[in-house]
């Protein structure tokens, strides 16, 4: 299964390819290092699925994701696989981690949105709010609850 969102090499816009093989290989040899694609591809399968998990307000998977959501999952794979490798995360990548979750959770919450996408917020059926999953009763019950999932 590959990643929706992106390409495979699309990862070497915020995190060179030789960098990947270090992260990648483990092999004993460190002489000819080569990048290992179903790890890669596993690891933007993940940065994509933790993406998604901030938007839940929207039609998912996206058919054309707006250039902020690839750059979120390049950036998230990005720092994963870094630390799978032990390599050190730079300040910067530490720092671009680090806004693109803030930047998520603003949406999340709605203190930011995609922009030309709809979110599917009138569509919800549940039994409480979609925005914090705060549960205000269950069906079938005859009990008030305040359960924080």
């Amino acid at each position: 299964m590959k990643p929706e969102y992106v390409d495979i090499d699309d990862l070497a816009t915020v995190f060179p390819e030789t960098e990947q093989a270090q992260a990648t290989d483990d092999s004993d040899s460190r002489k000819n290092i080569v990048r290992d694609d179903e790890i890669v591809k596993e690891h933007l399968r993940f940065a994509e699925s933790k993406v998604e998990s901030y938007l839940l307000e929207y039609d998912l998977p996206f058919d054309d994701p707006p250039h902020s959501i690839r750059w979120s999952v390049l950036v998230i794979a990005a720092y994963m696989l870094m630390l799978r490798g032990d390599l050190s995360t730079s300040d910067n990548v530490q720092e671009m981690y680090e806004n693109v979750i803030a930047w998520l959770e603003k949406v999340r919450t709605g203190e930011a949105s995609l922009p030309g996408l709809e979110t599917t917020d009138e569509d919800y059926v549940g039994f409480g709010t979609r925005r914090n999953m705060e549960y205000e009763y269950f069906p079938y019950q005859d009990f008030q609850s305040n359960y924080i999932i």
